[in-house]
C-alpha cells in the first residue's frame, strides 16, 4: 500500500472536460489503485482513457520512486559494510589497522568499490579508496595501479601501504598526486618523494671581486711593478 500519489498536472488536462460525477470517479479510482492496485472498468469511454492516461503517469512514478529507495538502500548497506570493516581492524582483537596510514586522510573511508560479495574483489583498489577520498588522487593511484599491472608487475596489497607511507610524507594531496603522476610518467614501479631542486649560485669571477682585485695587484708588484711608458 502507498500513502502518496505523484501525477505531473498536464495529465489532468485529459480528463477536465469530463462531466464532474465521472471526474470524482476517475480520481476515486486511482486513490483505490494507489491503495491496492486494483484496476478500474468504466462505462464511459472518455473516462475509461482519462483514467488510463493518469494511471500510465502513477505507475511511472512509482517506479521511479522504488528505484530511487533502492538506490539509497544499497547505498547504506555499503556503507554499513565499510563501518563495521573499519569497526573490526580497529578492536582489541585486529590491534594492528591494514589501512593505519589511510585515516589520516579518510574520515568514514570512502566509497569502497568492491564488496564481499563481489566474484572478483581487488584488495588493492579497496585500499586505495580507503586511503584518501581526493578523487583525483585516487585517480592517479589507480593509473598507477594499472599501469603496473599492463607490465606485469601488479601492485600487492603490501606494496600499497608502503607506497601510501611516502606519500604520507607529502605536505598535502596536491604533492601526493605529483608523486603519483611523477611514477606514472616515468614508468616507475614505485612512489619517491619529490625533492626540492637547490638553486646554485654561480661564483663570480675573480676580476669581479676586491680579493680579486687585490691578488692582481700584488702579482704586479711582485714582478717590479707597473709598466710606464
Amino acid at each position: 500500500m502507498r500513502s502518496t500519489i505523484t501525477i505531473h498536472l498536464d495529465r489532468f488536462e485529459l480528463i477536465s472536460l469530463l462531466p464532474p460525477e465521472e471526474y470524482k470517479e476517475v480520481m476515486a479510482a486511482l486513490v483505490r489503485f494507489q491503495k491496492t492496485g486494483e484496476p478500474a472498468v468504466f462505462g464511459s469511454v472518455a473516462a475509461q482513457i482519462g483514467f488510463n492516461a493518469l494511471l500510465q503517469s502513477v505507475e511511472h512514478n512509482n517506479a521511479q520512486y522504488d528505484e530511487a529507495v533502492r538506490k539509497r538502500s544499497e547505498a547504506g548497506k555499503k556503507s554499513a559494510e565499510i563501518r563495521q570493516r573499519q569497526a573490526k581492524n580497529h578492536s582489541p582483537e585486529h590491534p594492528s589497522t591494514p589501512f593505519n596510514t589511510a585515516q589520516q586522510h579518510s574520515a568514514d573511508g570512502g566509497n569502497v568499490n568492491h564488496t564481499d560479495s563481489d566474484p572478483d574483489p581487488d584488495p588493492v583498489a579497496d585500499a586505495i579508496d580507503l586511503y584518501t577520498r581526493n578523487p583525483e588522487l585516487r585517480e592517479s593511484l589507480r593509473q598507477w595501479a594499472e599501469d603496473r599491472k599492463a607490465k606485469k608487475k601488479p601492485l600487492t596489497l603490501n606494496a600499497a601501504k608502503l607506497a601510501f607511507k611516502v606519500l604520507d610524507s607529502a605536505a598535502n594531496d596536491t604533492d601526493r598526486v605529483k608523486i603519483v603522476r611523477k611514477s606514472v610518467l616515468g614508468g616507475y614501479q614505485g612512489l619517491f618523494p619529490i625533492r626540492d631542486n637547490q638553486t646554485r649560485v654561480p661564483k663570480p669571477l675573480p676580476a669581479d671581486t676586491g680579493a680579486g682585485q687585490a691578488g692582481e695587484i700584488a702579482r704586479v708588484l711582485a714582478n717590479g711593478g707597473f709598466d710606464h711608458d
